[in-house]
């Protein structure tokens, strides 16, 4: 019967040798033989009849390594699994594959099989005192003007004209990756939106007024738009914000289209195409609403933005201890293997570490906290990759339209198995944000606000 032996030999770090006694393995290697010798012929022997050791030489070493190798990886796959132990990675083998070729297979002997193990390293916090702060963003009378205009831009009278006639002009342009200087990056961002004018900074917009259509704008990110509406921006050209070097990205935009917008009146038609619902009658109304509406969505943000701080907390000051002796080989592994591993070319050991370190909290925080992914978690969160990818042309499509889509991607396999980790984080992470009580509340304006989602991962 095969048997285990544990041994310890470093912080979270053991030797787990697999022994195969002949009994183990001899059945499994008669009958290779046995198959073998029914199609084997031999002149002089009659079929089926070929001497055993002629077989045995004739099947080759390494026919019968596979067949140890199986049995005893099937044996430790075994162990790891009934194990109350939880274990880093896969173990590495420290044998090599001439060490089990070279094993004389009819010699009735024990064979021993050993490997590394890395175990997982319990995490301590005391989850209800991690120190957070709500941040309470002014809502001023400019926030609400700007929205105003958007809307009666959105209702008002459409004009196409062959320039950009003020700053409150709609652009359809395409946006180009560029250098710095002006070179087309190969592979890069290449879309086209509509934005407006008016999005842009003051100082770069009034540059845009006077452009005919078909005229090329060099558009340096970091400066052409506020810290507040850049992001936005970026968000709709499918560029990953959370990356901060993407925030200063540079485009080539060309104008193909310009919309001049007479802005819809101030009236009680104009109020009842925004709120259908006719709760609003008077430009105070409308201002009161808005302004409710526009704190709203800066109280979920604000929510949303404490799950990032509780993420920083956990990964940054919170100490694991791992097994860095095993973590080397496994990463050495990794790296000869860039393709089925997910390490990419900037991945150091450092930023693996990290990784293994998040994975940790995620896994043991997460079963602590008993966090599971259900079948709507997964719609939902299909859900919200469709709305995203629409962006302003969701309204186009019915909400079962939108469904469809969503229960199509949850059915990809693929798809579950990227976005199930995600979503195991963010549930994770929003049953210990429930939990806290802000230590500090700070009053913020809306730009500086937006400075605080530069490194948001959430």
């Amino acid at each position: 019967m095969a048997t285990i032996t544990r041994e310890n030999i470093g912080l979270l770090h053991e030797k787990l040798t697999v022994s195969l006694s002949t009994q183990d393995y001899q059945t499994d290697v008669d009958a290779g033989i046995k198959d073998y010798a029914k199609k084997y012929t031999l002149p002089g022997f009659r079929k089926g009849m070929v001497p055993k050791a002629v077989l045995v030489k004739k099947l080759g070493a390494k026919y019968f390594a596979d067949i140890l190798l199986k049995k005893a990886n099937a044996e430790l796959s075994n162990f790891l699994t009934k194990s109350e132990t939880k274990f880093l990675y896969t173990p590495v083998s420290l044998y090599s594959i001439k060490d089990i070729e070279d094993i004389d297979i009819t010699s009735s002997t024990d064979i021993s099989f050993p490997y590394e193990v890395g175990l997982m390293p319990d995490v301590d916090v005391d989850l209800l005192n991690i120190p957070v702060t709500k941040f309470e963003v002014e809502i001023t009378d400019e926030m609400v003007t700007k929205e105003i205009t958007r809307l009666r831009n959105e209702y008002g009278v459409e004009t196409e004209p062959d320039h950009v006639v003020n700053d409150s002009c709609m652009i359809n342009a395409s946006f180009v990756e560029v250098t710095e200087t002006g070179e087309v990056v190969e592979g890069g961002v290449n879309q086209s939106i509509a934005v407006l004018v008016n999005h842009f900074t003051p100082a770069f917009s009034a540059t845009l007024v006077g452009k005919k259509i078909d005229e090329t704008v060099f558009v340096p990110m970091s400066t052409a738009f506020s810290d507040l509406d850049r992001k936005a921006i970026l968000n709709r050209l499918m560029v990953d914000t959370n990356e901060e070097s993407n925030l200063s990205k540079h485009f080539q935009m060309t104008i193909l289209k310009v919309n001049y917008i007479e802005s819809a009146p101030l009236d009680v038609a104009f109020f009842e195409k925004v709120y259908t619902d006719k709760s609003v009658n008077t430009e105070a109304e409308l201002r009161e609403k808005l302004k409710a509406e526009i704190s709203q969505y800066y109280n979920q943000e604000s929510n949303r933005q404490i799950l990032d701080q509780v993420y920083h907390y956990l990964v940054d000051e919170l100490n694991v201890d791992l097994p860095e002796h095993f973590l080397v080989k496994v990463f050495q592994y990794m790296l000869h293997d860039r393709k089925n591993s997910g390490l990419n070319e900037h991945d150091t050991f450092k930023t693996f570490l990290a990784q293994v370190k998040w994975n940790v909290i995620v896994t043991r925080l997460g079963d602590k906290e008993q966090i599971k992914v259900t079948q709507e978690d997964m719609l939902n969160a299909a859900r919200a990759q469709v709305y995203q990818f629409l962006g302003n042309q969701v309204s186009m499509f019915p909400p079962e339209t939108l469904d469809e889509y969503a229960i199509k991607m949850v059915q990809d396999k693929k798809f579950t198995s990227d976005a199930a980790h995600g979503v195991r984080v963010s549930k994770l992470l929003s049953t210990i944000a429930s939990r806290l009580t802000p230590t500090k509340v700070e009053q913020i304006s809306a730009e500086a606000f937006a400075k605080q989602l530069h490194h948001h991962h959430f």
